[in-house]
């Protein structure tokens, strides 16, 4: 039951798999601690989570994670190979709304603007592998490094990059800086 309670709370918010793991066992305490009252133990159980479901990490003029990934065609790539071009990271997933219409909006924006590399990562359960390949061809983003990690939340790239919502868009400079990030293409604009 814990490995289930985990893996609903992790996808249903989006916590890292640490922050779900803090909440279980900061509930375990509250509930041995019969001195907390239901009503506190619910005001408690807010903070927590508004506190954990803060904003994603802000990586505007820092230098950029040293990513590493698997493309569609198997390779082992690192964003290291990228240095000294622009450079558009997109993280999506299958399962996420936002993120299906961010990649029908991408086919329009690539046809439009080639002034840099663009890699998708997507951080589906191994699972979608096949739903994930459908919708790279369904949007003709065969041109571009994409990326399957089959780990699903506990991708590296999203631990790496603390990313608590997605999708996530980053532009990252020739010298390896995160110029602009964002949910949307419109940052890549910049």
């Amino acid at each position: 039951m814990k490995t289930k309670t985990t893996k609903v709370l992790n996808k249903a918010c989006y916590f890292s798999v640490s922050e779900v793991k803090i909440l279980i066992i900061f509930f375990r305490i509250l509930m041995l601690n019969k001195l907390f009252s239901g009503c506190l133990l619910k005001l408690l159980l807010c903070v927590f989570l508004i506190s954990c479901s803060s904003a994603n990490y802000n990586w505007q003029g820092k230098a950029a994670p040293l990513l590493r990934f698997t493309d569609q065609n198997g390779d082992y790539r690192s964003l290291e190979d990228f240095r000294g071009e622009h450079v558009g990271v997109i993280v999506w997933a299958t399962w996420c709304h936002k993120s299906k219409k961010l990649l029908r909006d991408l086919s329009q924006f690539i046809s439009k603007n080639r002034d840099f590399r663009l890699i998708t990562i997507s951080v589906d359960p191994q699972t979608q592998y096949d739903r994930w390949l459908n919708l790279v061809k369904e949007n003709k983003l065969d041109g571009l490094v994409n990326c399957f990690s089959g780990n699903d939340t506990r991708d590296e790239a999203v631990e790496m990059l603390k990313i608590k919502e997605i999708p996530q868009v980053y532009l990252i400079s020739p010298d390896f800086e995160v110029i602009a990030q964002g949910d949307d293409l419109s940052i890549l604009r910049k």
